[in-house]
């Protein structure tokens, strides 16, 4: 039998012209009961926290299947804040990241766009985010929220990828720290007013870099570098977004916050405590993974325990837990990486990470794309509720956003609310379809579409795969040959949302993509 150790833990809508000034930036003069009124409309806008795990899969945390790995005497991770968090709000079983890797995902999560119309669909050879394209975070700036980013950015190479960390020898090699490149592309440039971590995408595979990124708005860029001594980044991050959660409550202001965290994402070999974690007869990469996974854990718990309490004085007076929807989910399935440099690699069998899915990271078979999706918003989202019906991604959350916060969506978007989910309330407007790339070579699937229970994917040298994931969820009962008209639908569908054509190097991005985006009035 295993055992397995913990650290310890100190755990409304606007009106038309409301919109259009916030809009334009005008300032509203109000006075008396129009004040009044707007305090009230004000009041009644929640909080939104969005926590993004880094290639955490499907199956990876408790109520998404270690809890049952645990009860049948398998290898498993717990995850009681997580395992809390879905108790207390609604747990999604058919949510998607919106591509099988990092930056596309996480572009997508900013735009509301799939990859199909997203200039940002693959991991390098892009200039990041232009200054033309609407985030969520902008979006909800011109609400009046106050907005901050700590973690990876990811959508944009605003600064040189593997410069001053420490090498796989454990000597720090200095010579050439970060720098900023490309301006409009930082997340300061995109709606975040505070910002702490990584720029780079590729910079955040190593946790003991020696520097970190952050809002500066007396620097040349708006963005500095602040030393780390050699902390593990994570625990600074999530300390970092706690202390947002105090200001913005202390400010008197509803605010944004997205926590990046960059675990479990290798590399494996860096994390602290890992010694401690698991069964002995664990391999060592178990209990890198367990050591992380816990991390993450906690720190989900602490920052819920930081809305209970934003002052630390114990007394939850000034608790704004019920005033905050807190959204939890993952940028694509799980690795099988050690990460730029590590020494161990993960083995996601190990804990079966990706649950009754098949694929991991990179593929765009369920395992790959399909993720955990919590969502807790204590008055409004039915605590405990599964939704085993919604097929949602994650281009989902800027039009949510927009709808909760009420200020108006871009016009266009892929993605569409789900607020009508989440409270019970109105009718929910479905997705005519998803769609996923994939541009890193080999034999892998380069892109997926799926349209009710059918999903379709096209292998690099041009050979189909049909799937009815009502019934195989596992994709393993290949159906194209039994539904040759499906099969051309759901292709043409396909190419009409862009997964195919002229590409360019990225720097040009797609040809006809990123379509202006307009917002509504």
């Amino acid at each position: 039998m295993f055992t397995i150790r913990f650290f310890s833990t100190a755990i409304p809508r606007l009106t038309a012209l409301q919109r259009v000034a916030a809009f334009s930036g005008i300032a509203f003069a109000v006075c008396g009961c129009h004040a009044e009124a707007w305090a009230a409309e004000q009041s009644s806008r929640p909080n939104i926290v969005f926590l993004l795990a880094d290639d955490l899969g499907y199956g990876g945390i408790g109520v998404y299947g270690q809890n049952a790995r645990a009860e049948a005497g398998l290898p498993a991770v717990r995850t009681p804040h997580l395992d809390d968090l879905a108790r207390s709000g609604m747990r999604f079983t058919q949510m998607y990241a919106s591509a099988t890797i990092c930056s596309p995902s996480r572009a997508s999560l900013l735009t509301g766009f799939h990859s199909g119309h997203q200039r940002i669909d693959r991991n390098g050879g892009f200039s990041g985010l232009l200054a033309e394209e609407t985030t969520v975070a902008e979006r909800l700036q011109a609400a009046g929220y106050r907005t901050g980013l700590f973690g990876k950015w990811g959508a944009g190479t605003g600064g040189t990828n593997m410069t001053g960390v420490w090498r796989t020898d454990g000597v720090f090699d200095p010579d050439d720290q970060p720098k900023v490149v490309d301006p409009s592309a930082l997340p300061t440039r995109h709606g975040f007013e505070k910002f702490f971590g990584y720029i780079s995408q590729s910079r955040a595979h190593n946790y003991r870099v020696d520097t970190l990124w952050h809002d500066d708005p007396s620097a040349e860029y708006g963005v500095s570098l602040v030393p780390t001594h050699g902390a593990y980044s994570h625990d600074l991050i999530a300390k970092e977004s706690e202390k947002f959660v105090r200001e913005s409550v202390a400010a008197g202001k509803p605010f944004y916050l997205q926590a990046s965290y960059t675990i479990p994402h290798g590399r494996l070999d860096q994390v602290d405590g890992w010694e401690q974690c698991g069964d002995a007869d664990w391999p060592k990469s178990a209990k890198m993974m367990t050591a992380m996974l816990t991390q993450l854990d906690q720190s989900v718990g602490r920052l819920v325990e930081r809305l209970g309490d934003p002052n630390g004085d114990g007394n939850p007076d000034d608790s704004v837990l019920e005033k905050t929807i807190i959204f939890f989910t993952s940028d694509n399935g799980p690795h099988a990486e050690g990460g730029r440099g590590g020494k161990v690699s993960n083995n996601p069998d190990f804990f079966d990470e990706n649950g009754p899915l098949r694929g991991i990271k990179r593929d765009l078979y369920e395992g790959g794309i399909r993720v955990p999706f919590i969502v807790r918003w204590d008055g409004h989202v039915t605590a405990g509720a599964v939704n085993e019906t919604l097929v949602g991604s994650l281009e989902d959350f800027l039009p949510t956003a927009c709808e909760l916060s009420g200020v108006a969506a871009p016009e266009g978007l892929d993605g569409v609310s789900i607020v009508p989910t989440l409270t019970g309330k109105g009718t929910q407007k479905q997705r005519k379809c998803l769609v996923w790339e994939f541009h890193e070579g080999g034999k892998r699937p380069i892109w997926a579409i799926r349209q009710g229970n059918w999903k379709l994917l096209k292998r690099p040298n041009g050979q189909f795969e049909l799937y009815d994931l009502a019934s195989d969820i596992g994709e393993s009962n290949n159906l194209v040959a039994k539904h040759p008209d499906l099969k051309e639908k759901l292709e043409a569908l396909a190419l009409a949302e862009q997964v195919e054509g002229p590409k360019g190097t990225g720097l040009v991005g797609h040809v006809g993509k990123s379509p202006t985006q307009v917002p509504s009035q």
